[in-house]
């Protein structure tokens, strides 16, 4: 409440990975009347670090379709990670009002001396961000290593790309990275439910003990 009270227009929930969690942020939403925008962080193999996957934030967000008007991904572990969400999103999109949220990292985060710097160019966001498009995404935007840079090249790649790209898993990897095997899998599982899921094996590493 004191922020609708301090002035806000919005309310802008990001960054989450439960549905305990999202619920609860929303409910208190609610309680705002202000329109509110949330989206999940999805990691490793598509899904939350709670293991929730697009699906259930597209039904939990309908929900409460009277308050929130968008949802989507944002932070998670590179664009294309990222864009794989978005698909899956698109693939579950509710009969409503509701828009598409995509806010990507820039590439992925790497030590180079005694700092962090992300490997995304931004050639390479504008490509994210012309696939975030066709796939029905309308905010777009970036998180984690995003630059003035970047925001530029995304912009002026929606501004002068009019033609709708087709998805494709294979072009979307060559351009914007590498997938994990399960958030693939899952993609292939949205395209075309009736393909059987395969079982992706996560491998633990011994901590050693000194």
């Amino acid at each position: 409440m004191a922020l609708k009270e301090g002035g806000s227009d919005l309310l802008w929930i990001e960054t989450m990975s439960s549905s305990e969690e999202m619920d609860a942020a929303i409910s208190a939403a609610v309680k705002t009347g202000l329109p509110t925008i949330c989206s999940y962080s999805f990691d490793t193999h598509g899904k939350s670090m709670m293991g929730l996957e697009p699906r259930e934030l597209a039904i939990l967000s309908d929900k409460y379709s009277d308050v929130v008007i968008g949802y989507g991904a944002n932070c998670g572990i590179g664009a294309a990670e990222l864009i794989g969400s978005i698909m899956c999103f698109s693939q579950s999109s509710m009969e409503n009002d509701q828009f598409i949220v995509a806010k990507g990292n820039c590439g992925i985060p790497q030590f180079r001396g005694t700092e962090i710097v992300y490997d995304g160019t931004p050639e390479m966001m504008a490509q994210y961000a012309i696939y975030a498009s066709s796939l029905g995404a309308k905010i777009i935007g970036g998180c984690c290593g995003t630059t003035h840079l970047h925001v530029k090249a995304m912009s002026d790649a929606l501004e002068n790309h009019t033609e709708t790209v087709n998805f494709d898993l294979d072009k979307v990897i060559e351009s914007l990275g590498q997938m994990t095997d399960g958030n693939i899998q899952m993609i292939k599982n949205y395209l075309d439910p009736n393909i059987p899921e395969k079982k992706v094996e996560r491998k633990r590493r011994r901590r050693s003990r000194s």
